[in-house]
């Protein structure tokens, strides 16, 4: 089976079934009809400013807080590129350790989040609003993109992962290359895990929703995705 690159470690990621035909063309009008859209690069690249943050950034997996952390660190990329304010590797621990046992406090655990239990932590932890859509396509998450969003979306590791990895994992999307048809992402639990490109086809059979609670086997029928808004909007 054909495979892409992924920078890190051991993970790659392997070409998944097609998306429906003409999709992409749809993403390609719907996006280049938003008014006052200008790509980054040429009509090329569309990618936003959105830094990586590790979700163990010294280390430490055998902390459940940090090796569960995964939407907890997608929240903090999402921050830190909304305030313009990098987090250094001690305030990302921390800030996820805190989030953490407010997560616990809220609903008795912190392992995993649905995306509608992530949107309630970002209000909850940070006062920002974040937007949930269930049953997207990956047009959608274009078009969020073009209208200076960034995406978080939670996935299926062993569809996006082809040696194996987190089964219910959390990663931002911070851009799209209409030329080779890739999302550009930052993966938390990649040490590597900033700027990576990953085929439409790849991402489009890895994104499902996942039930908020202790590793909880089964899933809902939908996906789902967050969309955070630039710059700061007052709550």
């Amino acid at each position: 089976m054909k495979k892409i690159f992924y920078i890190s470690i051991a993970f790659c990621i392997v070409i998944g079934s097609a998306v429906p035909a003409g999709s992409l063309d749809a993403a390609n009008l719907a996006v280049r009809r938003v008014e006052g859209y200008k790509p980054s690069t040429g009509n090329r690249l569309m990618v936003h400013n959105v830094p990586h943050v590790l979700q163990s950034p010294f280390n430490t997996w055998s902390d459940p807080r940090l090796n569960d952390g995964c939407e907890e660190a997608s929240l903090l990329m999402a921050m830190s590129w909304i305030r313009g304010e990098p987090y250094s590797s001690a305030q990302v621990q921390q800030e996820i350790i805190n989030m953490s046992e407010l997560e616990k406090r809220m609903w008795g655990f912190f392992q995993d989040t649905s995306a509608a239990d992530t949107a309630s932590l970002m209000k909850a932890y940070f006062g920002y609003p974040i937007n949930v859509q269930h049953n997207i396509s990956t047009s959608d998450i274009v078009v969020a993109l073009s209208q200076n969003k960034a995406v978080i979306v939670p996935i299926n590791g062993s569809k996006f992962y082809a040696n194996g990895g987190p089964p219910r994992h959390t990663i931002v999307i911070k851009g799209f290359d209409f030329e080779t048809v890739e999302f550009i992402v930052n993966d938390p639990y990649l040490i590597n895990g900033g700027d990576l490109r990953v085929e439409e086809q790849v991402l489009s059979q890895s994104l499902k929703d996942y039930y908020s609670g202790v590793h909880i086997g089964r899933r809902p029928a939908h996906n789902a995705m967050l969309t955070i808004d630039w710059p700061w909007v007052t709550p």
